[in-house]
């Protein structure tokens, strides 16, 4: 619910896109230790999902509906 309260607030009273200037908020992010989005250094993910069998089974008829 606060999310959805703070991007209607945004919406309504924010400043049109075009007067948005994103430099500062990127500088910012990048400052702070963060990533880019086309950073490819990232964390690797874990591969060591599981999952169980009816949830497997499902995977797979979606899997084949697709080809």
């Amino acid at each position: 619910m606060p999310q959805i309260s703070s991007l209607t607030f945004v919406s309504l009273c924010g400043p049109p896109i075009t007067q948005f200037d994103p430099v500062t908020f990127v500088k910012s992010w990048l400052t702070s230790n963060r990533r880019s989005a086309v950073c490819s250094q990232g964390p690797a993910r874990k591969q060591n999902v599981t999952a169980s069998i009816a949830v497997q089974s499902l995977w797979n008829v979606m899997q084949k509906s697709k080809q």
